[in-house]
């Protein structure tokens, strides 16, 4: 609300919204102002306009793989990975994951997140899968790009972190805000990394056990984007 962040990652700020407007009956809006409350209710609706999205997650999760077939696909999906317009996706995705949403800004004169990942690669039994919209263009260094650092997915932080216990044990929030960890900044530093340039209308699919961060925003504007996270039941 004051625009300013967790105190050690100033101009930052992460909005939570429910994945249903239903959510407002049990008391998810306990608190918030009228106007407030109308925002949150306003964004809910405007996240369930996005079929396409919820399209491409449902491919995703129920396309056959080894060792696992689904009927459930074939008997929504007539012809696989053709998006049917009449076909509410969300719906179809309801029955078979959960999900939360996000917004994520970075607000002018915000400096780097900590390098870190969301899930432990070996949380991954039910498919989480993270989508990343943005909600502004990002087509320079200094506009707040999401730096990526490709394979770390695989990493067996027990081999190459000769502390690694607290970083992996530490909260999602924490590894990302609060705490800074010298040994996995330095790490950083000698494996390769991208940074993810973006514009409106795009989303980018993300592996959640992948490290990443966000980088400063130099601009005069603030970088704002939607972070939609799948979890298959």
């Amino acid at each position: 609300m004051r625009q300013y962040g967790c105190e050690q990652q100033p101009r930052r700020l992460k909005i939570k919204i429910t994945n249903a407007s239903a959510g407002s009956a049990k008391g998810v809006f306990a608190g918030a102002t009228d106007e407030f409350a109308k925002i949150l209710r306003d964004t809910q609706a405007i996240i369930k306009s996005f079929n396409t999205l919820y399209f491409i997650v449902y491919c995703i999760l129920m396309h056959p793989t080894p060792g696992r077939r689904s009927k459930r696909a074939h008997a929504v999906l007539a012809s696989p990975f053709v998006m049917d317009p009449a076909v509410d996706y969300r719906e179809s995705l309801a029955r078979v994951a959960d999900w939360k949403i996000h917004i994520n800004a970075a607000f002018p004169g915000a400096v780097f997140q900590n390098p870190h990942y969301d899930v432990r690669s070996t949380d991954t039994q039910k498919q989480p899968l993270f989508i990343d919209v943005p909600l502004a263009n990002v087509e320079s260094r200094s506009g707040a790009p999401l730096e990526v650092w490709p394979g770390t997915n695989n990493a067996v932080y027990g081999q190459v972190l000769t502390h690694p216990k607290a970083w992996i044990s530490a909260t999602p929030c924490s590894r990302q805000y609060f705490d800074c960890y010298p040994e996995v900044q330095a790490l950083a530093q000698l494996w390769p990394s991208t940074l993810r340039f973006s514009t409106i209308g795009e989303a980018t699919v993300r592996n959640p056990a992948t490290c990443h961060r966000g980088t400063p925003n130099n601009l005069g504007v603030v970088r704002d984007q939607l972070l939609f996270m799948f979890t298959r039941r």
